[in-house]
């Protein structure tokens, strides 16, 4: 009798991703993160891609074994933790020396098999990296934030006197790093660029039919500042799918801005730094924390800028990686959306026969698509097969019902709006003054939305997300790591964030405001 596939659970989902680049990440979980882990590694992962939006499951069980094993040994040997933070950094920077110098090259002129063995060539090297990038999420939001629990836990300990919500703002006071993150850097360095730039450039320019023209009427300097900063801040708007930063995109994101303004924004940036750093330094100087504490703390504060860091160089060497597949694209006559539904090897074999392969691109893009990661390796399946294959192996979806639940603290304070559900730059325009930002989880493309949030929820993550990091910078209320956020709320509804306490409540449906 055959053994029935265990059931996977659902991990976590998000709007507009492709296997290329998500399929590695998976490849690594289920291959060569056991070479860190002590042999633990996921036995499987099952990608469904519905018209472009990813849902990922795999048993928890093992995800929460490999998680709680990576955090253990993190914990109790600090040379494991320097090597993971001296890894990350070192074989980032390796991969781009190689890589970013042979993109320049004319690969127009080379054969499509170079091209793909080049890729393919890149592809292992980059799991290298990610290897090592998955220790920050593994132990910190991945499954449970088992990093935030522990330094809670470790304060408590420490100060038995203080409320669960001075515990909190302790935690959020002393985790949070004293250097500017990779995202602050950006903001500062575009607001620096708009007082070059000048009010009276800006207004034109922000009339202008075609904003390259900026490129004619600024000096020699002012152009190579301009051009550089969009090389360097690429992939601020890239996440995952694209487009880079454009000279339309820097423009787009200046709009309601001036001088004055900037220099306005910059004064705020570095006086709420300056503020913690004062902070954390005072809080230091009246209590001699334990070595427990401090290294927990120190923990907190490192992830926290090495998930920034690693995000950041993720999609970066995903911008690499698309100057191979984009000369791909042209020669295959498949747009680079639809191109990244396929593997490479049925690139490979579109040399025999690239108008079946079109059309299997074509339907895995805009209908539905699934990939199967078993030990490193990647099967794709669409239509009816992929249909069975996922209806197999995938755990019913648990329907929830609920008018109050709880997560991580990120940023104390509290807040009233209405929900606004965004998961990718497509959902900006929904987002008003005021209202409260729910998300799977946060990217940088994503910052001129939670600009405007009165408060952040999100579903995944720890006190070293994305979400936790910004909202410290800008000094929002936010919880995150609630896993149930999007199976609850809806977009309207009315809620209250009590991120002293780390509960969001639902004070009014959406449905029943409109009634």
């Amino acid at each position: 009798m055959t053994e029935e596939p265990k059931k996977l659970q659902l991990f976590f989902n998000r709007n507009d991703m492709y296997p290329w680049p998500w399929t590695l990440a998976d490849e690594v979980l289920t291959r060569e993160i056991a070479d860190i882990a002590d042999g633990r590694k996921l036995s499987i992962a099952l990608e469904e891609y519905v018209n472009g939006h990813l849902f990922l499951h795999c048993d928890m069980q093992e995800m929460n074994d490999l998680t709680e094993h990576v955090f253990e040994k993190i914990l109790n040997d600090e040379t494991f933790f320097h090597l993971v933070v001296q890894n990350t950094y070192s074989k980032v920077d390796a991969l781009f020396a190689k890589w970013e110098e042979r993109v320049t090259e004319n690969i127009s002129v080379w054969s499509s098999d170079v091209i793909l063995n080049s890729l393919e060539e890149y592809r292992e090297e980059l799991k290298d990296v990610r290897k090592w990038g998955w220790v920050p999420a593994l132990i910190d939001g991945a499954a449970e934030p088992l990093l935030s629990n522990a330094c809670i836990l470790a304060l408590r300990e420490e100060f038995p006197e203080k409320s669960f919500q001075e515990i909190n703002q302790i935690f959020s006071l002393l985790s949070t790093p004293r250097a500017f993150g990779e995202v602050q850097k950006s903001e500062i360095e575009k607001l620096k660029l708009i007082q070059k730039i000048g009010d009276e450039i800006i207004a034109v320019w922000l009339d202008a039919s075609d904003p390259d023209t900026i490129l004619d009427v600024v000096s020699m300097d002012l152009k190579k500042s301009l051009l550089s900063y969009v090389k360097r801040f690429g992939w601020v708007t890239y996440n995952y799918e694209g487009p880079t930063l454009s000279i339309s995109l820097f423009r787009d994101s200046c709009r309601g801005l001036n001088v004055a303004r900037a220099q306005e924004e910059i004064s705020s940036i570095v006086s709420k730094h300056e503020e913690v750093v004062q902070k954390q330094d005072h809080f230091f100087a009246e209590h001699i924390l334990s070595k427990k504490v401090r290294y927990v703390l120190e923990l907190a504060q490192t992830f926290m800028t090495l998930k920034e860091y690693r995000k950041s160089v993720y999609q970066q060497s995903y911008i690499l990686a698309d100057v191979f597949l984009l000369e791909l694209s042209k020669r295959f006559g498949i747009p680079l959306d639809e191109l990244k539904f396929l593997s490479i090897a049925e690139m490979r074999k579109m040399n025999g026969d690239i108008g079946e392969y079109k059309d299997v691109a074509k339907k895995r893009r805009y209908d539905y698509s699934v990939v199967l990661v078993q030990n490193g390796e990647a099967r794709y399946f669409d239509g009816d097969e992929a249909r069975e294959l996922a209806n197999t192996w995938k755990e019913v979806a648990q329907k929830f019902e609920m008018r109050e639940f709880h997560g991580q603290v990120a940023y104390p304070g509290k807040a009233r709006g209405t929900a606004r559900i965004i998961l990718s730059v497509k959902d900006l325009s929904k987002m008003n003054e005021g209202d409260i930002l729910i998300s799977s989880s946060t990217n940088p493309d994503l910052l001129p939305a939670m600009k405007k949030a009165a408060a952040i929820v999100t579903e995944f993550g720890g006190i070293t997300c994305h979400a936790a990091i910004v909202s410290r910078e800008l000094h929002i209320p936010c919880v995150v790591g609630t896993k149930v956020a999007l199976k609850v709320i809806k977009d309207g509804d009315m809620l209250e964030v009590d991120a002293e306490r780390g509960i969001v409540i639902i004070l009014e449906k959406a449905d029943i405001i409109e009634e």
